[in-house]
């Protein structure tokens, strides 16, 4: 009796995760230079890559149920190179799921919805998931999530949706991809965004402050400090760039002023020592709305680009006009997306890539009803879509 019982529940199980397919095909309207192919898939939540680049991974909800998708990317896509999974469903990781995090050796993905972080294991042979190791929901919502020091931790941040508060958690990775909490550090402000010097150093921002935090091996605080603050308006975003293990730059970009008569701003802090000074301090009537930089390895240039509402500009750090490049796009901003020196450029009816390495722009697109829910970049590949379907391009 159990045998049959088992037997019904195993082909029922086939059955469902044989119930979604994704269709890989080339869309015979799509006349956008290097284009490979479409992988059509519903409501698509979150890609990834894997760490040697090889895979696409992509989290899409086509019922109740969520789904896993791992495809081969290449310069010949094929429905024979891609694996579909259908695991959870929206009651265990809820509504929408926002980011997806992979782990260097592949056998380990962590999800990210408004208020859990799951985790689970696949196999980096089939591509098949085995199974959920550990799940958390909190009460505060979840900002986002990172992996550092090669994967051995996990840094969590949260905000409150009653109060400016909110909190850094800090786990352990097991051998086996599941998390043993470390830490809680309460945030006596409400954070919108981490970057992570290295396992020791992180900075998090608010809306008109910067706050800096260093930490042992063992996440034990040892430094707590606001080290920039605006006196009006709002920080959009920030990036740092690492000068040495004791000195960085913070760059800050977004808008400052009374009601009605707001600049936009890009503002250069040196962060050294425990000193900070103000190096570089740019306006714009647009408003800038995200920042990414990057330092070159050999000959130690800091590059650095800025999305407006419709353009974004480049240029070298440290020299006098700062964005000396700009580009026109079509439609309103939606992200950035980095991959070292690569940038991907994502608008509503534009997608842009950008090498800041040797400051080239490689593409730009004129692509309808763009979403950061299908956007990534590789090193060889990127993909723009919608919620619908990702198109597939080469660099």
């Amino acid at each position: 009796m159990k045998n049959i019982i088992f037997a019904f529940l195993s082909l029922f199980f086939l059955q469902i995760s044989q119930a979604y397919f994704v269709k890989i095909a080339k869309d015979n309207h799509m006349s956008q230079p290097g284009y490979i192919t479409t992988i059509y898939e519903s409501n698509v939540q979150a890609t990834a890559v894997n760490s040697d680049q090889t895979k696409l991974f992509t989290v899409f909800r086509p019922s109740d149920n969520y789904c896993l998708s791992v495809t081969k990317l290449s310069y010949s896509i094929n429905n024979t190179g891609s694996i579909t999974s259908c695991f959870d469903n929206k009651h265990t990781v809820g509504n929408k799921v926002n980011k997806i995090i992979l782990d260097k050796l592949g056998k380990t993905f962590y999800l990210l919805s408004n208020y859990n972080i799951l985790a689970y294991n696949i196999s980096p042979i089939t591509n098949r998931i085995n199974g959920q190791i550990f799940r958390k929901r909190f009460i505060q919502k979840i900002i986002d999530a990172k992996l550092v020091d090669e994967g051995k931790y996990l840094y969590l941040l949260t905000t409150s949706d009653k109060s400016q508060k909110g909190k850094l958690i800090i786990y352990r990775v097991n051998t086996d991809g599941s998390l043993d909490e470390l830490n809680i550090v309460t945030l006596n402000y409400k954070p919108k965004k981490i970057i992570f010097d290295n396992i020791e150093r992180v900075y998090i921002q608010s809306d008109k402050s910067i706050y800096f935090y260093s930490f042992l091996r063992n996440a034990k605080v040892i430094k707590d400090e606001k080290i920039i603050t605006i006196s009006s308006g709002e920080i959009s975003d920030f990036s740092v760039i690492t000068e040495s293990s004791t000195e960085s730059r913070v760059l800050l970009v977004g808008h400052s002023g009374t009601e009605g008569l707001e600049i936009g701003f890009i503002s250069i802090y040196n962060f050294s020592s425990d000193i900070v000074r103000q190096i570089d301090n740019k306006v714009y009537k647009d408003f800038p709305k995200k920042i990414v930089t990057y330092k070159g390895e050999f000959d130690g240039q800091s590059k650095v680009l800025v999305a407006f509402n419709s353009k974004f500009s480049s240029g070298i750090v440290g020299s006098m006009k700062l964005l000396s490049d700009e580009y026109n796009v079509n439609g309103s901003f939606i992200d950035l997306l980095q991959n070292n020196n690569l940038v991907e450029v994502v608008y509503s009816n534009s997608v842009a890539t950008y090498d800041l390495k040797e400051g080239l722009l490689l593409s730009n697109l004129f692509l309808n009803d763009s979403s950061n829910n299908s956007s990534f970049i590789s090193n060889n590949f990127f993909g723009a879509g919608n919620e619908k379907n990702i198109n597939i391009f080469q660099l």
